[in-house]
């Protein structure tokens, strides 16, 4: 074998294993205020939010565009502690489906107190490549 068709071989593995690498890329955002986040068209992509689910409160996110954002999941994280109380993490799972901008809108909230404001507000603004 030539040393262009040695060349050409190591080359075409490097970019098989760059393709490998950005397709099971992880995209995610702690959320602790207004942001933004760009991820490509057909990524899924986490939302993680600090939350204690025995005060009562919850987070809701609410998409703005859903032509373009699909929501998957909503899990949630206990904090790794024998403590009583204490809290962990709200992660929602969503998946960019369409080119261009839109936002999430995450409300900390009791699901049962109707006509009340959120006791706290963050908007995400998602882009998508």
């Amino acid at each position: 074998m030539s040393g262009k068709n040695i060349c050409f071989v190591i080359l075409a593995m490097m970019v098989a294993v760059c393709a490998q690498a950005e397709e099971g890329r992880t995209y995610g955002i702690k959320l602790d205020k207004d942001a933004e986040i760009s991820v490509p068209a057909g990524a899924e992509f986490t939302v993680k939010l600090d939350s204690n689910p025995t005060t009562g409160y919850l987070w809701e996110g609410v998409i703005g565009d859903g032509r373009t954002l699909k929501f998957v999941k909503e899990e949630y994280n206990r904090s790794e502690t024998d403590r009583v109380g204490v809290g962990g993490e709200q992660v929602f799972v969503y998946k960019a489906i369409g080119p261009g901008p839109t936002n999430i809108r995450f409300s900390m909230l009791r699901p049962w107190e109707v006509d009340q404001e959120p006791d706290k507000e963050y908007t995400l603004t998602v882009n998508m490549e």
